[in-house]
């Protein structure tokens, strides 16, 4: 079913809208340090507020686990949106549910914006509690969620307030779905290229993809535990055992690309040696050794592969990325991608440090699409059903 929009909605000057955005975004000596989430929801606020709306923001920072944590507040937020946007900003650090608050919201002008303080002080907000939604849902007329990034997880300001509210997709989030849907009928030839630390959550996203792709390329983490499932000796490096089985039966499907060499060495030293990975098991790194990026002669079968693609989905670092010795397998695909989107494929790219590759390497302008969800991209293209999204399903 389709997802109510924000432009159905019935708002009008002084209509009370509430926004769920997710400004959970990286702080350096308490201020903002990359603002891409923020000025992602720069459209669906500018279009409330030239409304006339009455805007109330919630979001959250970091992981409180329901305490009212100061190094979380999201009041440095509140000031960097108020340098983004041209309506006026006013943080609201009053409780839901006190007086201070009401008066705060009671004065609110028509066009404005309060963004309220972190959601995630809240203990009824992860557990997606009724009655906290419903205290929430009394703040608002109409509901907004443009946070794609949190559909994935039934939380009271994203599932719970929506049972008392209309309820309806912002900008943000209705252009994440309509491009991430686009995926599921790609173009062909098609790569999916997966990398990262948790084979976990990338399995469903190869079942689902890995028929409607041509070649699905592997990396990090994950090419660590498939080449361990093939007996190859990883030493030290990132490995998750608890899925060699389903590791190993990648290995058979013949779209599954696995590295044909590794950049090998100490996490935290600058020596860097190359191992090919040969047909037979042997090892590729000894115990006090990691693999830590794929190899020349992988970058190179990888690009080739890129080269000819017209659909290129990617999720995930292909090496230990913060680590300039390690950077290259990353920082050599990124440009592969770059090139395919500058001659016109259709490419999506999420998770943080895929974005981060991708601006380092100053490619994002020729991206088609830079998702601002990284679990929540990767469940919604297993074929998961997203609780934020249902619950504003027309």
């Amino acid at each position: 079913m389709a997802m109510a929009r924000m432009q159905e909605a019935r708002i009008t000057r002084g209509t009370r809208v509430l926004v769920r955005l997710d400004l959970n975004v990286p702080m350096e000596k308490g201020r903002v340090s990359d603002d891409s989430r923020i000025v992602a929801a720069l459209a669906t606020l500018t279009a409330l507020t030239t409304q006339g709306a009455r805007v109330r923001v919630l979001t959250h920072l970091g992981r409180p686990e329901g305490k009212r944590v100061t190094s979380l507040s999201v009041a440095p937020i509140a000031e960097h949106l108020s340098r983004l946007v041209k309506a006026s900003v006013t943080f609201a650090a009053a409780r839901v549910g006190t007086p201070a608050l009401t008066h705060v919201l009671d004065a609110q002008q028509p066009g404005t914006i309060v963004v309220l303080e972190n959601i995630r002080f809240y203990p009824g907000e992860d557990k997606n509690d009724a009655t906290f939604g419903k205290e929430l849902a009394a703040l608002g007329d109409v509901y907004v969620n443009d946070g794609f990034s949190v559909c994935h997880r039934a939380a009271a300001s994203v599932v719970a307030v929506t049972r008392h509210l209309p309820s309806y997709a912002g900008l943000q989030l209705e252009r994440e779905v309509a491009e991430l849907s686009q995926v599921f009928r790609p173009q062909r030839p098609a790569v999916l290229i997966i990398g990262g630390v948790k084979i976990e959550t990338k399995l469903p996203v190869i079942e689902a993809l890995g028929p409607k792709f041509d070649a699905i390329l592997l990396g990090g983490g994950v090419a660590n535990t498939v080449l361990a499932s093939q007996k190859y000796d990883v030493g030290n490096s990132v490995c998750d055992t608890d899925y060699l089985r389903e590791a190993l039966a990648l290995t058979k499907k013949k779209e599954v690309y696995v590295p044909v060499d590794v950049a090998v060495g100490k996490a935290h030293e600058m020596h860097v040696r190359h191992v090919a990975v040969e047909h037979r098991p042997h090892t590729l790194a000894d115990e006090a050794l990691s693999i830590n990026d794929i190899g020349p002669a992988t970058i190179a079968q990888y690009r080739e592969i890129i080269e000819t693609a017209q659909t290129i989905v990617w999720n995930g670092p292909l090496g230990m990325f913060e680590r300039r010795e390690y950077q290259l397998g990353t920082l050599a695909i990124m440009a592969a991608v770059g090139a395919a989107a500058r001659r016109g494929a259709h490419v999506v790219i999420g998770g943080g440090e895929t974005v981060d590759a991708a601006r380092r390497h100053h490619m994002v302008q020729y991206i088609r699409h830079v998702s601002t969800g990284g679990g929540a991209m990767l469940e919604f293209l297993s074929g998961t059903a997203l609780p934020g999204i249902s619950a504003l399903t027309k």
